[in-house]
């Protein structure tokens, strides 16, 4: 399953703490989303990803298998939403928006 990442898991080191092997990740850029948006969680803040057609958001993409989607889904916790998108260039991705 490909998934578009931006804010925390742009970083590799994340990516492994949580995703237990190191995946590399392929530039990209998704139109229409703004991600400057934070929330808090257990007193931390992160980035939200929210609609807006004036904005984009340059992020990464990444191969995971459904186990580790999973693991990405309790990572993200219930503020997120998982939605599927379509890329700047065509290709599909699964992205967590803010909830």
């Amino acid at each position: 399953m490909l998934v578009f990442v931006y804010g925390t898991l742009m970083d590799e080191k994340i990516r492994y703490e949580v995703l237990g092997r190191q995946i590399l990740g392929i530039p990209a850029i998704l139109d229409g989303y703004d991600g400057i948006k934070t929330i808090i969680i257990e007193n931390e803040s992160y980035s939200a990803a929210e609609k807006n057609s004036e904005c984009f958001i340059k992020g990464l993409t990444i191969e995971l298998t459904e186990d580790e989607m999973e693991q990405l889904d309790v990572y993200e916790t219930d503020a997120y939403n998982r939605e599927e998108v379509e890329l700047t260039n065509g290709i599909k991705a699964w992205i967590y928006l803010k909830n």
